[in-house]
This record gives structure tokens, sequence and C-alpha cells, in this order.
């Protein structure tokens, strides 16, 4: 039998994306599933890993795909990135964290074949807050006095405090609005002279208050699309059905991890340049900050701007400080601790302006694993590795697992200390066996003392065999 022809030259080739349609013709990609999941590597197929990134829009979308395309990183994982998909065409409502979770368990239960890794993006703006708005000052018009409701009525309109309505007729309709409770109340008392307590827990409980990101965090995974009376919730804020109960699966916090930032993802991009912990009202906001300071040569704009100008030298040098923004995410992580720990005024991590998550989600790409002080973890060949301080050093200890004969004085050269500026910091390196060598299955006591004790601390491993580095931030409040 003669061997058939090579059909290489006539395969079919995937489409470029089309950016003048991004987000229709690529969610069609990835909703069946048919983009190449194999690589040829030394003449083997290799399966990549898959990962979906459902994003709240098209900014967030045309961050990631700008990431993947400086880094390669669809050599390492088939990536399919989505914008949220307006509502007009959906079932889902787009720009929310409902929407986002109902897009992305939709997508996962169509897949031919199901993805090892999703994540949605996502940021606060109003989705938890307590929201001072005209249906507030109807209701409180006639609980409150005539002094304390035009005051109120002020405050809605003051330019500095409040944020336009989007999608709103009215666009001069604009809202007040508060994170927390805590924030509210203080306002009220601070800046209204308000001395009466039932009065301010009056307000307070009289103002409209959203809860998405209570539920979305919440223990219960049906919180979000299921009422008290365990009746699954069809309908968005508008009152239009967008959401099927055949497509929800209660067990999507198995499978489905969150990057949320506060205020908007905006803030996350402000990381790459600067350790910032200014809190901000909202993209805007950011965006100004960002011309003021000559960010992007003052050219940023929201929507595809990241990825169309991915090839320009700014943009690249900018995607070249994501492990910066890195850093610089997880000292924000550390100095927020004793905020959301001090009592006895005590908050969720969504109640905090400015917080991210964006270094999970880039971690993740990079292969970086974050670990927090005193809990245990594996790491490469490392096993149950934890971090210690105290106020004159820092003990990083683990158990090396040899898997074939090495000296110590080699493990030794794999490991390289910096601190959050990338500096190298001075270690000591202790072996706990008598031997100069570390012999097959042994399981040896390591500890690395380090001198300085500035954080977060960076440990890199170097694989010497697959000519990899492994990445390890250490967090210490």
């Amino acid at each position: 039998m003669s061997k058939p022809k090579s059909n290489k030259n006539n395969r079919s080739k995937t489409p470029a994306r089309n950016l003048n349609n991004p987000i229709n013709e690529h969610h069609k990609e990835v909703q069946h599933f048919s983009l190449e999941v194999f690589r040829k590597k030394t003449d083997k197929h290799i399966l990549l890993p898959s990962l979906l990134i459902v994003c709240e829009g098209q900014t967030e979308a045309a961050y990631f795909e700008g990431l993947c395309a400086i880094y390669s990183l669809r050599d390492k994982f088939v990536i399919n990135i989505l914008p949220q998909i307006e509502p007009i065409t959906q079932n889902y409502l787009g720009s929310s964290a409902k929407g986002l979770l109902y897009m992305a368990i939709q997508i996962q239960n169509n897949a031919t074949m199901p993805y090892n890794h999703i994540w949605i993006v996502t940021d606060n703006d109003e989705c938890n807050a307590y929201i001072l708005d005209a249906d507030t000052l109807n209701r409180l018009q006639n609980i409150v006095s005539a002094n304390v409701y035009t005051q109120l009525q002020a405050i809605r309109q003051v330019e500095l405090h409040v944020r336009e309505i989007e999608g709103q007729d009215n666009l001069n309709q604009r809202n007040r609005f508060f994170l927390c409770r805590i924030d509210y109340e203080h306002f009220l008392k601070n800046t209204l002279s308000l001395t009466d307590e039932a009065l301010v827990a009056t307000i307070i409980d009289t103002t409209t208050k959203h809860t998405k990101l209570t539920r979305l965090y919440s223990q219960d995974s049906k919180a979000l699309f299921y009422d008290s009376t365990d009746t699954f919730i069809t309908t968005n804020y508008r009152g239009e059905v967008r959401y099927e109960e055949r497509y929800f699966d209660e067990k999507w916090k198995g499978y489905i991890k969150i990057a949320y930032t506060c205020i908007s993802f905006e803030y996350w991009l402000l990381l790459h340049f600067e350790r910032s912990e200014q809190p901000f009202l909202n993209s805007l906001e950011i965006i100004e900050y960002f011309n003021n300071r000559s960010y992007f040569n003052r050219t940023f704009a929201k929507g595809w701007y990241l990825y169309e100008k991915r090839n320009t030298p700014i943009i690249k040098a900018f995607f070249r400080q994501v492990h910066q923004a890195i850093r610089n995410n997880l000292c924000l992580y550390t100095s927020i601790q004793q905020t959301l720990q001090n009592p006895p005024i005590t908050r969720e991590f969504y109640e905090i302006n400015p917080y991210s998550d964006g270094l999970l989600l880039s971690a993740f790409l990079f292969n970086i694993t974050i670990a927090l002080p005193h809990i245990p973890i594996n790491f490469t060949d490392m096993r149950n590795l934890t971090a210690a301080k105290n106020d004159t050093y820092i003990n990083i200890s683990f158990e090396f697992m040899g898997k074939q004969g090495v000296l110590n004085k080699a493990v030794e050269e794999r490991f390289n200390v910096s601190d959050s500026d990338e500096n190298s910091v001075a270690n000591q390196i202790r072996f706990e066996n008598n031997d100069s060598i570390i012999r097959q299955h042994d399981r040896v006591e390591v500890c690395i003392t380090l001198t300085s004790v500035s954080s977060p601390i960076f440990l890199q491993v170097r694989n010497t065999v697959k000519a990899e580095t492994h990445t390890l931030l250490i967090a210490f409040n």
C-alpha cells in the first residue's frame, strides 16, 4: 500500500483576530474550543494546559492579550481571553460579577474539551457599596430633618465624591457611594457632624446597598444565583431575563478563580509604574493620574489600546514591568493586612480601596508561587517550606528531596534571594546533614537565614536539569 501524501501544506490556518469585531468572533472560536491544543517539540506532541480568562471589559482583555504576545505565553498554555459579551445578544448581563461567572460556567459546560484553569477578572466599582442615589434620598426625605436631607442631597452632587451613572439617559445623574459601613459611618459623623448614633444607623440602613461581592465570595456557591427561598434568580437589575438555571454549576468554586481589583482594573496597571496605596474614585481618576505623570506618554485609552499598541516601545516597556507590578502588589497586600485584622474595626478585603488580586493571575501565568509566613507549602523539590521573621533575621526552612546524588554546594548555587527592589539579599544556607552530598531519596533539612528583614522576599530557584527558574514570593506583615 502506498504511503498517503502529507497534507502539511493544506492544513487550515486559524484566522487572525479581527480587532474591528473582537468580541463575538473570538467568543465563537472559544465556545467550540477549536483552537490547536498541541505544540510540536522535538518531534513529540505535548498537551498544553488550557486556560480561559473572562474579563469584565475590553481594557482587561487587551492587557492579557498583550501579555501573551510579549511573553509568548501561548507557548505554555492554550489561552482564550474573552471580554464580557454585550447583553443585547447574550443571555447574561455584561460588566457584572454575576455575568462574568455565569459566562464562564456556561462556556465550560459547552466546551468540547473542558478548560484546565478558569479565571474571571473583575473590579469593584459599586458592586458592594452603599449607594447614596435618588431612591435613597426619596426614602430619607420623611425620616431625617430638612437640614440633614439638604446636606445629603448636596454631598451627592459634589464632583469630587461622585461618579456618573454609566448607561443612563441622564448623564448628569450622579451617586455618592461608600465601599463599606465603616466608611459611610465615618463620613456621616465627620463630614456632616452627625452625633446621633441612632440617626446615623437609620441613614445607613435606609441607603441602597449592593451585595454582589459579598455573595460572590460567600462560602455558599449558590448565593449569587439563588434567593432566600432557594429560587434561581433569572433576571438582571433591569428586570430582564438573562440567566438559565440549566447552565448553573454549584461546584464552580472548585475550578473558577477570581482576579479582583478595587476600584478599577486600571489600578493594576498603575502598579507596573509605582508602589501606590492611593485610593481612587473610578478608572477616569486613575487615567488622569497616568496623564499627570506622563505614564504611557499621555496616550492611554480604555478599550483595545494596550493590545493594538503592544509593539510600540512605550507599551513594550510597560509590559516588561509586570514582575515589578507583582512585587508592588505584594507589598500592598502586606501593608493592608493590619487594616483587615485591626479590631474592633474589621472589614472584608473587597471593602478596601485600593486593593488588587492581579498578582494572583499574573503569578500563575509566570509560574510564580506566593507564600505566606508560617503556612507550610511544597515548592519544586522542597517540601514543608515555611518562613518566619523576627526583628533581626528571616528564616526560610524546608526539606530538600534528593532525586539524585548532588553536592550541597551545587544545591546552594540554585538559590538566589532578592528584595522587593530586585536587590540581592545576603544569606547563609545551612544543611542539617553531616555529609557534603545529598543522596538519592534523602530528605535533608535546609535553612536559609537572611539578615535583611525587608518584605516581601523573593526566592528564585533554578532547575539545572530543565534550565527553568521558579520564583517564590514570601510576604510578611
